[in-house]
């Protein structure tokens, strides 16, 4: 008699693991990097340093040209 085991077998899958992690890098560096560089000073050159949430109230302070910019189109 047979047995009826439900154990699925992954073993077929395990090939598409090395392409799915590269695919995966390729995809996540593009997306987080900018981020992380947001929170830095560098400016196309290796030297930085990270000065936090400083761009970011530059980039909301009032007067700055992104404000001045959406300003308009929110009132």
């Amino acid at each position: 008699m047979a047995q009826s085991s439900k154990k699925t077998d992954y073993f077929p899958f395990l090939p598409l693991v090395p392409g799915s992690l590269v695919m995966l890098a390729i995809v996540a560096y593009p997306l987080f990097e900018p981020f992380r560089l947001s929170f830095t000073n560098t400016s196309m050159s290796s030297n930085y340093e990270y000065v936090g949430l400083e761009n970011y109230e530059k980039l909301m302070s009032r007067g700055s040209r992104m404000v001045r910019a959406v300003a308009p189109t929110h009132s």
